[in-house]
């Protein structure tokens, strides 16, 4: 389960589960932190994040959970959490999980999310659990990101990424990577008449290749219509204000190679349920490595 957590958890860095882990840039390496049951976890910059399972639900919200933010929990060291501000506007995304199987040792990242005064996210800071490690800047046209450049800590261009974006939907991203590994890739987005992401296309071209080499696809099917969960905005890196890849939620994912056959461990299938108020409750996912649950809690709204 840590395993997938850690895939997961890289947000923006991974498409949201280990399948969709090529088709995005090379992932940090946090630092793990020894962390005892039932004690808090403090991400850099933030004040205590209570850990699952310590808090007691009434109606409609979940106790020890902050205004605005949604935790996903796993288990009690593989934690995810979102939280926007009034305007909604996401400012952090933490993601915990267990890294050392059977010790109570965690790895962490948090992204921090930087607008100027028009609205505008301006820069993403990825740090672990003690210090940045990188940060992204955004380029904008007619209110749109155009253009995302990632650098290192100490300022060193690792990549640069640019967007084809209609209706609030990403329809292709190239990226120009330099850092770790010099390569291009190449995506291609489409969507269902629900706006519901269906088909992730995927090109590469490695150092010293002339041509783009069709590389892998991944598809969604199977929409509920309940509204997409928080998660939704996992399905880039880097993220990208203003655009949303789902308005429902798939049941299944599927990935495939270059020759088009289906790549069964990648293979998942999702669950959700819903309270009263609307609200995600769970989500299960089944797939080769077998079933788990995570169980979502809610702050109070703004």
């Amino acid at each position: 389960m840590n395993a997938m957590i850690a895939k997961q958890s890289l947000l923006f860095v991974g498409l949201g589960f280990a399948a969709l882990l090529s088709a995005c840039s090379p992932a940090p390496t946090p630092v793990p932190i020894t962390e005892q049951p039932g004690q808090g976890v403090t991400p850099p910059g933030s004040g205590t994040v209570t850990p699952p399972g310590n808090s007691t639900t009434t109606p409609g919200n979940d106790v020890g959970i902050s205004l605005g933010t949604t935790r996903l929990s796993w288990s009690a060291f593989d934690v995810q959490e979102w939280t926007h501000d009034a305007a909604g506007q996401w400012v952090r995304y933490l993601s915990q999980w267990n890294s050392v199987q059977g010790t109570s040792t965690v790895s962490r990242l948090l992204y921090d999310f930087q607008y100027v005064a028009d609205g505008q996210l301006q820069r993403l800071t990825v740090s672990d659990a003690t210090r940045p490690i990188r940060y992204v800047e955004y380029r904008y046209a007619n209110g749109l990101p155009l253009e995302a450049k990632e650098y290192t800590v100490a300022g060193n261009l690792m990549g640069t990424y640019q967007f084809q974006i209609t209706q609030g939907r990403l329809l292709e991203q190239t990226e120009s990577h330099v850092l770790p590994v010099t390569r291009q890739v190449r995506k291609r987005f489409s969507y269902d008449s629900k706006g519901n992401l269906a088909d992730i296309q995927e090109w590469t071209k490695p150092a010293g290749e002339a041509d783009f080499t069709f590389s892998s696809r991944i598809l969604f099917s199977q929409y509920d219509n309940q509204p997409a969960t928080v998660e939704q905005a996992l399905l880039s890196y880097p993220y990208l204000p203003g655009v949303r890849f789902q308005t429902n939620n798939p049941g299944s994912r599927r990935m495939l190679n270059a020759s088009g056959q289906e790549l069964s461990e990648h293979t998942q299938t999702y669950r959700y349920t819903f309270g009263a108020d609307g609200r995600v409750v769970s989500k299960t996912v089944s797939g080769a490595g077998g079933t788990y649950s995570g169980q979502f809690q809610h702050g109070p709204r703004w």
